[in-house]
Parts: C-alpha cells; structure tokens; sequence
C-alpha cells in the first residue's frame, strides 16, 4: 500500500468520524422520540429535617420531586414528608411561611395537610399533583423554596423544622 492511499484511508477515516460527531449534534431533542420526545429529565431534593427535641429518638425527611411539562403532560410535584419513631396513631399538622406573605415570616397552619402515624410510629404523607394534589398555598415548588416550616403534634409543640430546598 503506497503512502499516498493510506493518508487517503487515514482522511476518510477522520472525516467519518467527524460526520459521526456531526450526526449526533444534529439528533432531535429527546434522542429522536418525536418533537420533544422523551419524559423531561425531573429534578429533586432531598432535606433531613431537624429534630426540635420534642420527640428526641424521631427522624423525618422531605422529599421533593418535579417532572417538567413535556408534550401533552403537565407539569407534576410530588411533597412528600417521610417520619419514624414518632408516637403511634397520632396526627401532626404542617406549618408554613405563606409565599402569599412576603413581609410576613410567621408560619401558618397548612389547611388540609394531617400527617397521620401508623400503629409503629411511621408516617408517609405525600402530596402528588399528577392525582389532584395542590402544594401547600397553591403553590410552585419553586415559590416554596427556601421557605421554613415545622410539622407540629397535636398539642401545637414543633417535632420537626427546616426550610423547603431548591429542585435541581
């Protein structure tokens, strides 16, 4: 083989492999799934809520999730608020900073969230908007963030507090 056809080889070799890189540049968004195509990548955030000493042996986290909107699929939320070793069967409320008040920081009582516990102390309380949930205040994930709040026991007395966290 003389030197000439295998820089001829070696050229095409390389402009196959730039056409590749080319090729793939140019793909449709969603990895050719149609306009759009795909699911929409959902961002989340996860917070380890801090213990008030209420309930000392007690731990919860909150769990937030955010599947963009994509094609005929609305945009969906899940809140969701996961606590253990908490007393059996009893309920807790959720207390918020009212994104409605900016001026205003004192947390309100969220109408129509009860977190109940199992008969083992667990609690599992979620919020899904793709079934009809509504976030607290008829919010966005996003005017939540950096919001504080507590989950209180019955007797008004905050078991745990933190700040809702951004969705990545």
């Amino acid at each position: 083989m003389s030197s000439r056809t295998s820089k001829l080889a070696l050229v095409s070799a390389v402009v196959g492999v730039l056409a590749l890189g080319i090729g793939s540049a140019m793909a449709k968004p969603g990895g050719g799934k149609g306009p759009g195509g795909g699911k929409g990548k959902p961002g989340s955030a996860r917070l380890e809520l801090t213990n008030t000493g209420a309930d000392t042996d007690a731990s919860a986290r909150l769990d937030l999730k955010l599947f963009p909107a994509v094609g005929n699929r609305a945009e969906r939320s899940w809140f969701r608020i996961k606590a253990k070793r908490l007393d059996a069967n009893a309920s807790f409320s959720l207390w918020m900073d009212d994104p409605a008040t900016v001026l205003d920081l004192a947390l309100v009582e969220v109408i129509g969230v009860t977190i109940g516990t199992n008969d083992e102390g667990g609690a599992n309380y979620r919020i899904d908007t793709k079934h009809g949930g509504t976030l607290p205040f008829g919010a966005t994930l996003a005017t939540l963030a950096g919001k504080a709040f507590d989950v209180r026991n019955a007797a008004g007395v905050a078991v745990f507090a933190g700040a809702v966290p951004a969705v990545q």
